[in-house]
């Protein structure tokens, strides 16, 4: 739902339970949609290297992990941690938090540690919008404000720090799509069954492929945003019309309306919106 109505980072303060294929798929399918993953990190105090807590210890490659700091910069007492598993550390002892019943009261958790980093990730996006997902996790883990008594028991050894942050942001450079798009893209259906597709893509290449290396085909959301492909990427070849093999029966994600195809090269991909 999230993915398909264009949401680029999903705040989890929430965990427990074992490891599911289903929630690591759904987590999968975020990363390729370009959504930063945020989840707490756990408050049974364990280590997550040898109890791994679930969903923050997914090994997928948009999740931040997020442990509890106190307003000293130490490992909150029930904070779970994890020097292979848990990435970084924000305020979460003692958080004025509103609360059930129009009022408000301090909490701790970290769940109150991970909207902290949410929020920089968001604040992140609004000052370098055109920053790649993997490109604001770096940012986040590599602007961290060091601290001793998180060495050895985080991956980064540090504190969320927005200043550091927004400061490193600059220094990256965004990734470039191609300025040129596809013309079109047609799809006919030749599988009688309900609920299934299969056929053929044709693609109407872009006039001017100059900047172009690839195309790719994407499901896409009735908001306009893309979900995850269909099939490989198809290289640029000159030719007018390329043709995407989907003859073997496939089933639409959720939320899916319909087929979109954007172009490519290596230092980026255009998005749904623009194509």
């Amino acid at each position: 739902y999230a993915r398909s109505h264009g949401a680029r980072i999903l705040s989890n303060s929430w965990g427990g339970g074992g490891s599911s294929s289903a929630m690591r798929i759904a987590i999968e399918r975020a990363e390729k949609a370009g959504l930063l993953f945020i989840a707490a990190a756990g408050n049974s105090g364990t280590d997550n290297d040898f109890q791994p807590h679930y969903p923050s210890n997914y090994e997928v490659d948009n999740i931040i992990s997020v442990a509890s700091s106190t307003s000293t910069g130490e490992l909150s007492t029930f904070s779970c941690f994890g020097n292979a598993t848990v990435h970084l550390a924000a305020p979460g002892s003692q958080i004025y938090s509103s609360a059930p019943g129009n009022k408000y009261q301090f909490l701790s958790g970290t769940s109150m540690a991970t909207p902290h980093v949410t929020g920089v990730a968001a604040l992140l996006w609004m000052y370098r919008p055109q920053l790649s997902m993997q490109q604001v996790k770096q940012v986040l883990l590599d602007s961290v404000e060091k601290n001793e008594m998180l060495e050895g028991r985080i991956i980064t050894g540090g504190l969320l720090n927005a200043k550091n942050a927004l400061e490193a942001a600059w220094a990256f450079e965004p990734p470039r799509p191609p300025a040129h798009v596809p013309q079109g893209l047609m799809f006919e259906d030749e599988d009688p069954g309900v609920g299934a597709y299969a056929g053929m893509v044709t693609i109407t290449a872009a006039k001017d492929e100059s900047d172009i290396d690839y195309y790719r085909v994407y499901f896409v959301s009735s908001a306009g945003f893309q979900l995850e492909p269909l099939g490989d990427r198809i290289p640029a070849t000159g030719d007018r019309e390329l043709v995407l093999n989907a003859t073997a029966s496939f089933a639409p994600p959720a939320y899916a309306v319909g087929l979109v195809v954007v172009s490519g090269r290596s230092t980026g991909e255009m998005s749904a919106q623009t194509a």
